[in-house]
């Protein structure tokens, strides 16, 4: 894998994205920074980080998975996170579709982005911000928390970068061609707040429901007093 250190950009999805757009990427390249101006999350989402103190980076891989299994790659990406955090001693969960917690707190975010060629996804930007060094948030970021935060060390991003890329490409490696069912049942099993009574806001009306699966298209399916309900990404959200 290739590995190319930015010492600031706007985004690091959209510059891998521009240079994908003129076929400078070919293959698997990771490409960080130590700081983003306009880091982006799943819509209109910012992403803020402290400069110098935190990994944000884009990983172009190859997966050529088919179109309709495109919720597989938000899983076993999610899946890969969990587990870098587990190498460093941190159970984490997945809340659902894009962020990784620890405790209740907020510790990494991801976007996907992908372009298809036939009914393949010939390559994807896996865009990642975890929060590793730094040590308070501010209020608009009121739930967040970092590695250090919960271990009390200090890490080397120009080492962990490498690690955790590795991480990802190594874990859609070995996933991917697993049916969506083998996926989910590892998914689920480290899906935060799966089972559990939570309340949910959608529309503007709060709720009590519970998470009891996934579906192949990425829908959520939650449990409201015994009836069944289906919500894709940002026509839920969980109120914490």
């Amino acid at each position: 894998m290739k590995f190319i250190k930015l010492n600031s950009v706007d985004s690091t999805n959209s510059y891998v994205s521009d240079l994908l757009s003129k076929e400078m990427i070919t293959d698997e390249t990771c490409i960080y920074t130590l700081f983003q101006t306009h880091g982006r999350g799943l819509g209109q989402n910012i992403w803020e980080s402290e400069k110098e103190q935190n990994l944000l980076f884009s990983l172009v891989v190859f997966p050529k998975v088919k179109i309709e299994n495109h919720f597989n790659l938000n899983m076993m990406v999610s899946l890969s996170i969990c587990r870098y955090l587990n190498l460093k001693g941190v159970t984490a969960s997945i809340k659902w579709p894009n962020d990784i917690y620890v405790f209740d707190e907020k510790i990494a975010g991801i976007l996907i982005e992908n372009t298809f060629v036939g009914d393949l996804i010939w390559s994807s930007i896996v865009g990642v911000g975890l929060n590793m060094n730094q040590d308070s948030f501010s209020q608009s970021v009121p739930n967040g928390i970092s590695l250090k935060n919960i271990t009390g060390f200090e890490y080397k991003l120009d080492e962990e970068i490498k690690v955790i890329a590795n991480e990802i490409s190594k874990v859609i490696d070995t996933m991917r061609f697993l049916e969506f069912e083998d996926i989910k049942k590892v998914y689920l099993g480290n899906m935060y707040r799966f089972n559990v009574e939570s309340l949910f806001r959608s529309d503007g009306i709060e709720f009590l429901a519970s998470i009891v699966d996934v579906k192949k298209d990425g829908y959520l399916v939650l449990n409201q007093s015994g009836n069944i309900k289906e919500f894709y990404f940002k026509e839920v959200s969980l109120v914490l």
